[in-house]
């Protein structure tokens, strides 16, 4: 699981530093809460909100797994 950043007021995502985009695929990834915690710190980035995202291979484990029905698919 990886995180990325989502503008509160825009709801665009963080591409790089001075760059959002719409669309969370397309968005930085970090790899845990404290790579987030330290880049919003070290660039001073306020109004922010940290989004868990699940890599693609997850979610197709989730949805084409042996137990697939369990999940409601």
């Amino acid at each position: 699981m990886k995180y990325v950043l989502r503008d509160k007021a825009t709801g665009q995502y963080l591409k790089r530093l001075g760059f959002w985009v719409a669309h969370m695929e397309d968005a930085m990834t970090f790899e845990d809460m404290t790579d987030v915690r330290e880049y919003c710190q070290a660039h001073r980035l306020e109004g922010v909100l940290p989004i868990r995202r699940l890599m693609p291979y997850l979610i197709s484990l989730l949805h084409d797994g042996p137990d697939s029905t369990a999940l409601g698919a």
